[in-house]
């Protein structure tokens, strides 16, 4: 999905997930989901292929990567960006981490690690245009990944 919509849906509270929220029915935005119509909103949102964790925390995740892209990330350059995620779980382990792919419309394409092992920080930036093997930038933070991003577009 577009940056640009995902950030006026966030800016919106379309993806504020309430306290108590399960599989079999979650609470976001103030709407009453099921189990399938969150799934289906996960997906419409960008969730794709694997996921590990239950479609309300997706939901509440992308809630925390949007907000801060918004807040560190200057949206003029990225407004023309497609963001997709994917929730993997680490194979002989119950940990998962976060993979956001964001693919601007003239092909440049970046993919931010969150969570995994090994990476040297909480998130890692990979781009194809330089090496998909080793991450051309690291941080403990989003606030730094997104610094560098814009350093660099």
């Amino acid at each position: 999905m577009n940056y640009h919509i995902l950030s006026e849906m966030q800016a919106a509270g379309a993806f504020k997930v309430a306290e108590g929220s399960s599989m079999v029915q979650a609470i976001i935005a103030g709407q009453a989901l099921t189990g399938p119509m969150c799934d289906l909103y996960a997906q419409k949102i960008g969730w794709t292929g694997r996921r590990s964790c239950p479609s309300y925390q997706l939901v509440d995740k992308t809630n925390t990567y949007i907000r801060a892209f918004n807040r560190y990330i200057t949206k003029e350059r990225f407004n023309g960006f497609d963001i997709t995620f994917e929730n993997i779980r680490l194979s002989d382990s119950l940990k998962t981490f976060d993979r956001i792919v964001m693919t601007g419309s003239d092909g440049t394409q970046f993919t931010i690690i969150h969570g995994m092992p090994g990476i040297g920080g909480s998130y890692a930036l990979f781009s194809p245009a330089v090496s998909q093997a080793q991450p051309i930038f690291t941080s403990r933070s989003m606030n730094g990944v997104c610094e560098y991003l814009n350093s660099i577009i």
